[in-house]
């Protein structure tokens, strides 16, 4: 019973110790921030960023990993080794795709001796769809062949003034942009079918210049299903 006791005791202790070392080593280690977010330019083909942690204890800390949850984040370790009362900087790099969307993308930080993360860094990166096309689509059929149809066109002010150029097939369609009076990053795009006899697909392309004078386009697809019903 005595021994049982014992055990009980040590294991307790064991438990508390644990706890009061996690506790400590978090209070030991303070970041000048945990979170950073950066908006990719047209012409901005990668984010960085650096996160900056402090020793504020009397003994020396090693940084043995830094993972994250994505492959296009990678992550360098500037300084491993903390001394007391000194800081280690941790840079991170996300490789664009051009995909828009924001990317939320973490870090964990791992000491040595320690099998769980110490901290979690996030690094959030929005790649913005600089020109939006709603919708990005139209097709036509036998019932609708000649149906005029519209996309509403909406420009990202924060990096381009106005639309330089539309090019399209004027042997296919008609089309027709209009400026709003209302919004000056906002058109109206009417497009109108000419024939019948117009290819199955083609594209209407949209071009503007950034502020910094980058090309962007974007991209409008257009289907023609008479073309596959004639043919078959």
């Amino acid at each position: 019973m005595y021994q049982f006791h014992y055990f009980k005791i040590l294991v307790i202790s064991a438990i508390l110790t644990y706890g009061f070392n996690n506790a400590l080593g978090s209070q030991i280690l303070s970041w000048d921030q945990t979170e950073i977010t950066r908006t990719l330019g047209p012409e901005t083909i990668e984010a960085s960023a650096s996160f900056f942690v402090y020793n504020s204890g009397d003994d020396l800390i090693i940084i043995d990993r830094a993972e994250s949850n994505s492959f296009a984040c990678k992550t360098i370790l500037k300084d491993k080794v903390i001394y007391p009362q000194s800081r280690a900087q941790i840079d991170v790099r996300f490789d664009a795709d051009k995909k828009e969307g924001i990317y939320h993308n973490k870090i964990k930080i791992y000491i040595t001796q320690e099998t769980e993360s110490i901290s979690t860094l996030n690094f959030i990166v929005e790649i913005p769809e600089y020109i939006e096309c709603q919708p990005k689509m139209h097709s036509w059929d036998a019932t609708r062949p000649d149906t005029v149809v519209k996309s509403a066109i909406k420009i990202d002010p924060r990096f381009i003034k106005k639309i330089d150029a539309i090019e399209y097939d004027q042997q296919q369609y008609d089309v027709l942009l209009l400026a709003s009076e209302l919004d000056p990053y906002y058109y109206e795009l009417h497009i109108k079918p000419l024939n019948n006899k117009r290819p199955f697909s083609s594209n209407i392309t949209i071009k503007a210049s950034s502020l910094n004078g980058a090309e962007i386009i974007e991209r409008l697809y257009l289907f023609n299903s008479q073309s596959i019903d004639k043919n078959l």
